[in-house]
């Protein structure tokens, strides 16, 4: 019968410390930026600011200048966007990475506010 650490995968011997490596963190402004609290307070300052740019962006006017069902229209078709892309999104997430699915989120909102400022301008 072998012994547990064998069983793990490790030898008996236990001269495998050569194989350890250390991740050291980076110097100067890119150890400040990846740094894990400074990431938090970006995270923190994104979702405090979103609640404040999704209704300033619903009082524009722009969604609802010439009928207010436009508007009311707008925001079915995001929360309907939502629902499906929310069901789908941890399987992208895992497909592509967080990157990439963060891009492509990014692409929809500009696109959503696009659609108010088109009614605007043309």
């Amino acid at each position: 019968m072998s012994s547990s650490s064998e069983e793990k995968g490790g030898s008996s011997n236990g001269n495998d410390n050569d194989s350890v490596s250390v991740y050291e963190r980076p110097k100067g402004l890119r150890g400040i930026y990846h740094h894990p609290l400074t990431q938090i307070i970006m995270l923190g300052l994104v979702c405090f600011l979103c609640p404040g740019m999704f209704n300033a962006l619903t009082g524009l006017g722009g969604g609802g200048q010439v009928d207010p069902t436009t508007s009311a229209n707008a925001n079915s078709a995001l929360y309907a966007t939502y629902a499906v892309s929310a069901f789908f999104a941890g399987t992208v997430n895992n497909k592509i990475g967080a990157r990439l699915t963060l891009l492509f989120g990014t692409l929809g909102y500009a696109l959503y506010v696009s659609s108010y400022l088109q009614v605007i301008f043309f």
